[in-house]
């Protein structure tokens, strides 16, 4: 049991960044976690009104138009998904991802190159 609470004990800390890539890697993921959690929240909210209104019908200040509530069905269920997966899909791929590129092989003092087989790896020095 000793073991298992001391194997936490090291230095190492998943947020602890020690290069510009893995501190913008980090930064994405914390905007990850925030859009994630004002997503969670909102549906909770709106669970929440649902139950302490399960008595009335229709929509608070809205009435009971039934194209507004499919309405809303698809902005909260597909519209404002698919803005929030697109709008971090960008920010990884135009930002994150060309700012966290490898090297030009031609800049480095030291090229490796690492193949990936079925069962194990190709290690390779190209110039030595």
């Amino acid at each position: 049991m000793a073991t298992v609470l001391l194997s936490g004990c090291g230095k190492q800390s998943i947020l602890s960044f020690k290069s510009p890539q893995t501190h913008q890697i980090t930064l994405l993921w914390w905007w990850m976690l925030a859009a994630a959690s004002i997503v969670f929240l909102g549906a909770v909210v709106m669970l929440t009104v649902a139950w302490f209104r399960r008595g009335t019908r229709g929509l608070p200040f809205l009435g009971e138009r039934e194209t507004l509530t499919e309405g809303l069905v698809v902005l909260f269920g597909m519209g404002i998904p698919v803005v929030a997966l697109v709008a971090l899909f960008g920010v990884a791929n135009l930002y994150v991802i060309k700012n966290s590129e490898a090297p030009d092989p031609r800049t480095t003092a030291l090229t490796v190159v690492v193949t990936g087989r079925q069962w194990w790896w190709e290690v390779s020095y190209p110039g030595t």
